[in-house]
């Protein structure tokens, strides 16, 4: 029973993590926006990279909203008179803003992983040098 449950929270997980997306993407660039600066942890490894992870969550974020009001506008104008493609597009509208978010997002996820091994990778490297290792002179 308590694997029927798991699988469950999984699968609605799998639809809401997007939306937590979204509202943590806002929530940076408020805070963006009231600190009128973006500051980037690490940036001084690879600045353009670590600002592109913060533009790629605001496009991602504003894409998926964008996807979604393109596909009611064009079910929309199909001239169906049924409605059926208005339903459709309320259906999978928002199921292609998640599949948009979840393949984006997986990307941005993988350029801040090369990111953070960088840093890591330069934090060991001063470490290693900083200190004098024994061994043959």
């Amino acid at each position: 029973m308590d694997a029927i449950i798991g699988f469950v929270v999984v699968l609605i997980s799998f639809f809401t993590l997007p939306f937590r997306f979204i509202q943590q993407s806002w929530s940076e660039l408020s805070e963006i926006g009231r600190k009128k600066t973006v500051e980037l942890e690490g940036a001084e490894e690879l600045p353009l990279l670590s600002w592109l992870i913060v533009l790629g969550r605001a496009l991602i974020s504003i894409g998926a909203i964008l996807i979604y009001i393109f596909l009611i506008i064009a079910a929309a104008a199909s001239g169906d008179n049924s409605g059926g493609a208005v339903v459709l597009a309320i259906i999978f509208g928002p199921l292609a803003s998640i599949l948009f978010i979840w393949y984006l997002g997986v990307v941005l996820e993988l350029l801040s992983l090369m990111i953070v091994l960088a840093r890591n990778t330069r934090r060991i490297l001063d470490a290693v040098e900083g200190k004098r290792l024994p061994g043959p002179s």
